[in-house]
């Protein structure tokens, strides 16, 4: 009975295991936790259609226009998701509306998983695991070599700061100091 009373114990562990397969890059199984959340939490339908968003363009699984059509729908969604509290609009949801537009704008959110990981101090989290650190990077170096030459200063300078986060946390400072003087220059 207790399990259906307090439902959001359940959108905590939710949210908690979305972000466990974020961090091994397990995209679909974390887009579903999102999609319960959109359904069945009233924290922010904003955030979760954002998150969902995010995830489904980091899921390079399915197929390349099925994807960009689906993300461009849950895209144009958000900015009419967000609210107000005493007039004022909520910072977070701010940011994932301005980045949903810039999607519908330039079409690309090459690293906004990841972005969205940093932002929820998920990097800190993983940190004692370079395992996982060790396999973000790769595949933040995947993505940049594949879609380099579709990146704007933008994508540049969000792969290069996220780049030296993952060396920082590798114990390789050099690289990391080389990765921001990339950022500086743009």
């Amino acid at each position: 009975e207790s399990q259906h009373e307090y439902k959001q114990f359940h959108h905590v562990a939710y949210w908690e295991l979305l972000f466990a397969h974020c961090y091994v890059g397990e995209w679909v199984k974390a887009a579903n936790y999102a999609k319960k959340l959109l359904n069945e939490s009233r924290w922010s339908r904003c955030v979760y259609t954002y998150l969902l968003c995010i995830l489904f363009a980091a899921d390079t699984t399915c197929e390349e226009s099925k994807r960009i059509e689906t993300v461009a729908a849950l895209a144009r969604k958000i900015d009419g998701l967000r609210q107000r509290l005493a007039g004022k609009s909520i910072p977070f949801e701010k940011y994932c509306s301005r980045k949903a537009n810039r999607f519908l704008a330039k079409q690309t959110l090459m690293f906004a998983h990841y972005e969205f990981l940093y932002f929820w101090n998920g990097f800190d989290i993983v940190a004692a695991n370079s395992q996982i650190v060790q396999g973000i990077l790769e595949d933040l170096q995947n993505i940049w070599h594949a879609r380099q030459s579709k990146a704007d200063a933008d994508d540049r300078a969000l792969y290069f700061f996220l780049r030296a986060v993952c060396l920082r946390i590798l114990h390789q400072p050099m690289a990391a100091e080389n990765s921001l003087h990339e950022v500086l220059k743009l």
